[in-house]
């Protein structure tokens, strides 16, 4: 999980996923646009095919109807004078049939203009049949029989009766860039070759099994329309490149626009990634007490070198295990209105690993930051009230900065009430930013905390020079002192020097931040060795017998 959230979080990361929804944006709108076109591709082959078939459906409409005249009409014996009579009545209908034939199964007898033949004429097996086999089809076939040299007619038969129709003109010039072939089917479903492009139906069976898009295959838009009776069929196709260059222009409107579209997509969704992935959504979404971590920094008496208490430090893991330094988040506390609650978090979050790991018989001072808008004992005394049922373990101590909010007379009244409710307040970051020794004079703090710049300055500089006189100004306010950054051991051994009693120090070089367990056993430790060296100076120097002689 931590792995695909680092992919949000991460810059780099972010810049990829909003290229991939660039990519995404950019090719479902030009699918869609696609779709669409190809949608209107196969909306004017299917127009276009409709005109080719229809005048198959015109024929077939005149011939059914000359058919029917035929038999409402042509009563007399065949081939007979009145015969002859009825059936040119029926020639001359305004639709284009000019020739009928009487025929004894495949084998013409006599015909509308009067031509009696004897044997009859056998045409032999037809083409294909329609219609169910009601209709039998002999395709463009010569028409010298009928004294018409160099002609060539479909003769279509329906019962003892048939029809000469011109060959079907299929206009399919018309329409350069589409290939076409007409199909006749038989009694049996089974299609042949009308006319048109040779192929062009079986490329069209193929694209259908393939089941892509519009039948799309071998870069070809395949399609097909049947009349109704499934007698006739237009099937066609068209090259997809061709199309493409004869519509360049549209096409590059279509790439112009799918990628403006593409790229407010992923303007957007790289607002919405940063937004809502961004470290202060992250932090206010998961700020609770188990994302909180908590490290715990010991403080030392300097004359003893006891371990008296500890700062409690606050760290926060990031939804992707990352453990995040208080200077990310604490603005984000503050501008947020959080400060109650965060405080309120981390003090719960402390007291259920501190009595969890620190053994009965240790007495300890817990120091923990405040924010100076929380300055408010009856609010810092709900908040800590788990401390305060247990005093025999713990003393609770609020470090302040002092700040341009923090009011002197305000403050003070506070710090009077909590010092009442036996909690003790200190002054953190001396020397740094807005502390003033009279501000320190005045408000009944327990103790100062000297800022770490003085202790962790390198020696000989001016920062260093200056640590003996910020120390000899918070003596004389009468507070005790705490010095934080003590980082080598030479430091400490000044410091010691100089120490008076109950001074405190903190730093590096006597403990990193420690997690609760890891707290827990450096105070044993501490105990012990505090102990041993007690045990060491109470002992006794032995004094060697010349010198109890010179003595006595």
């Amino acid at each position: 999980m931590a792995r695909i959230v680092r992919i949000f979080i991460s810059e780099r990361h972010r810049r990829l996923i909003v290229g991939v929804v660039w990519l995404a944006a950019f090719c479902l709108s030009l699918g869609l646009i696609g779709l669409y076109a190809g949608d209107r591709v196969v909306a004017a082959m299917e127009a276009r095919s409709d005109r080719v078939m229809a005048g198959f459906l015109e024929t077939r409409a005149n011939v059914e109807t000359a058919f029917a005249a035929i038999r409402a009409d042509v009563t007399a014996e065949p081939c007979t004078p009145a015969f002859f009579r009825q059936l040119r009545r029926v020639a001359y209908f305004p639709d284009g049939i000019n020739e009928f034939l009487y025929m004894a199964g495949n084998a013409v007898t006599c015909t509308a203009s009067g031509l009696t033949f004897s044997p009859p004429v056998d045409l032999g097996r037809s083409n294909g049949d329609a219609e169910g086999g009601k209709v039998a089809i002999w395709m463009n076939r010569d028409l010298t029989f009928l004294d018409l040299a160099g002609l060539t007619g479909t003769i279509v038969r329906i019962g003892d009766f048939a029809a000469i129709v011109e060959p079907f003109a299929t206009s399919t010039s018309d329409y350069p860039l589409l290939d076409f072939e007409i199909l006749l089917r038989s009694k049996d479903g089974k299609p042949w070759f009308r006319d048109g492009d040779t192929g062009t139906y079986e490329a069209y069976l193929a694209a259908t099994a393939a089941g892509m898009p519009f039948n799309y295959a071998d870069g070809y838009i395949h399609h097909q329309i049947c009349d109704p009776r499934m007698t006739y069929c237009v099937t066609s196709r068209i090259a997809v490149v061709p199309v493409l260059m004869q519509e360049r222009i549209r096409v590059f409107f279509a790439l112009l626009g799918s990628t403006l579209i593409a790229s407010w997509v992923a303007f957007l969704a790289n607002a919405l990634v940063r937004r809502y992935w961004s470290f202060e959504a992250r932090f206010l979404r998961h700020l609770d007490q188990e994302s909180l971590v908590l490290a715990y920094q010991p403080l030392t008496d300097l004359a003893t070198g006891a371990v008296t208490g500890c700062e409690v430090l606050a760290r926060w893991r990031d939804i992707d295990g990352e453990i995040v330094q208080p200077c990310r988040f604490i603005d984000i506390v503050e501008r947020r209105g959080l400060t109650e609650r965060f405080t309120g978090l981390v003090a719960a979050r402390a007291f259920s690993e501190l009595d969890a790991a620190v053994p009965p018989g240790h007495r300890l001072e817990v120091n923990f930051n405040i924010f100076p808008r929380d300055l408010d004992a009856a609010l810092l005394c709900r908040l800590f009230a788990p401390f305060e049922a247990a005093r025999h373990r713990f003393d609770l101590v609020m470090e302040i900065v002092e700040s341009e909010t923090v009011r002197l007379d305000a403050a003070h009244r506070e710090i009077e009430a909590l010092k009442a409710a036996g909690i003790k307040v200190y002054i953190d970051d001396f020397g740094s930013g807005y502390s003033n020794l009279a501000n320190i004079a005045e408000l009944a703090v327990d103790g100062v905390k000297l800022d770490r710049t003085f202790a962790m300055a390198p020696a000989g500089s001016v920062m260093a020079q200056m640590l003996g006189h910020a120390i000899e100004m918070i003596r004389t306010t009468g507070r005790t002192m705490v010095v934080e950054g003590v980082e080598t051991g030479e430091r400490l051994s000044m410091l010691r020097a100089i120490a008076a009693k109950g001074d405190r120090a903190q730093g590096y070089h006597i403990a990193r931040p420690l997690d609760a367990e890891a707290f827990a056993s450096f105070l044993i430790r501490n105990a012990a060795e505090v102990a041993t060296a007690a045990a060491h100076a109470a002992k006794p120097t032995p004094i060697s017998s010349a010198r109890r002689r010179r003595r006595a």
